[in-house]
């Protein structure tokens, strides 16, 4: 809303309150009818300010006009008890009323900017995937052609080593488009009901080489009766080591990560803790946003996957302490009995 057309809103909440109440002083009391007229008038501006304003324009409406109704109310004070009663009844229902609307309006106002917000991140992430699938297909091309001429090259040749600055550029760029290509598009889940052990163990397989860069232990701690669930089997493994990966990120040399999974009551729990600096609580929230990253040639959108996926299950991640040193990513899935 412009600043001309708020004003404009402003004006004319205040001149209906003006006129109402204008009418009010100046006719008779004996006139009855006239003043419930005008009672149920003031309801009008109350109205129009929660519409235009929310909930603090409604109040200050609401409180307006109770405060200049108030001293017509105990002017006549002790001429009807039934008057006076409806009176004080219908300035308590201006404020309810005032309350209840601008509540509404609000919420409906979060709903609209939320679903506005959504529609442009749509046309965003739409707009990405169209431009990474084609900076793909072209960083394929160059990595290729990099590779073929690097073969052909002596051992000793020094451009072989500018070759090859080249190639890895190339394959990071490579790993971005698509990250940026897993993030942009919506999700396909293929459910299905199947035990997580597998999942855990092959995902500790592929960190493993990683981990061994820095000696860092893996180690898994789940029970072997664990019940079946439904969720999609390559997803949740692409949850597990983008957490695993984070983790032996976060660790120092010779530490320890761990992956453990158990069912609570109605939801699954899988939780991979390290031993690293930890993350502070105001950053907790940063981690997830695409693109945020303080790793150096980290692309930033391993854990904005991994809050995509989880959702998409149903499901929460939360970032909490871990009791020794470092934190916890855990994830809450959705448990189905049937």
């Amino acid at each position: 809303m412009s600043i001309k057309g708020a004003k404009a809103r402003i004006f004319i909440t205040a001149a209906l309150i003006a006129g109402v109440s204008y009418f009010h002083y100046s006719t008779e009391l004996s006139a009855q009818d006239s003043h419930i007229f005008y009672q149920g008038l003031y309801f009008l501006p109350v109205l129009l300010a929660g519409f235009w304003f929310g909930l603090w324009g409604a109040l200050a409406a609401s409180v307006s006009i109770t405060l200049i109704y108030l001293p017509f109310t105990l002017t006549h004070w002790g001429v009807s008890s039934a008057g006076d009663f409806t009176n004080v009844q219908v300035m308590v229902l201006y404020n309810l009323v005032a309350v209840i609307l601008g509540i509404l309006s609000d919420r409906e106002r979060r709903k609209q900017l939320l679903l506005r917000d959504a529609e442009s991140l749509a046309a965003i992430g739409e707009a990405a995937s169209y431009l990474a699938q084609d900076m793909k297909t072209h960083l394929a091309a160059v990595g290729e052609h990099g590779r073929s001429v690097k073969g052909q090259l002596k051992a000793d040749d020094p451009l072989g080593i500018k070759l090859n600055m080249i190639i890895q550029e190339t394959q990071w760029l490579e790993k971005l488009v698509l990250e940026i290509l897993a993030f942009s598009r919506p999700l396909k889940l293929s459910l299905s009901k199947q035990g997580i052990q597998p999942i855990i163990n092959d995902s500790l397989e592929f960190a493993r080489d990683y981990a061994a860069q820095k000696n860092v232990t893996l180690q898994a701690r789940f029970p072997q009766d664990l019940p079946p669930f439904s969720f999609d089997r390559i997803r949740i493994k692409q949850v597990i080591v983008n957490l695993l990966l984070n983790a032996i990120h976060a660790s120092s040399y010779d530490d320890s990560v761990r992956v453990s999974a158990a069912r609570r009551g109605r939801q699954f729990i899988i939780e991979v803790s390290d031993h690293g600096e930890g993350i502070p609580p105001e950053k907790r929230k940063e981690v997830f946003l695409p693109f945020y990253s303080t790793k150096e040639g980290a692309t930033g959108l391993g854990l904005s996957v991994v809050r995509k996926i989880v959702n998409d299950h149903g499901g929460s991640v939360r970032i909490l302490d871990n009791d020794e040193k470092g934190v916890i990513f855990r994830v809450a899935l959705p448990f189905e009995s049937k």
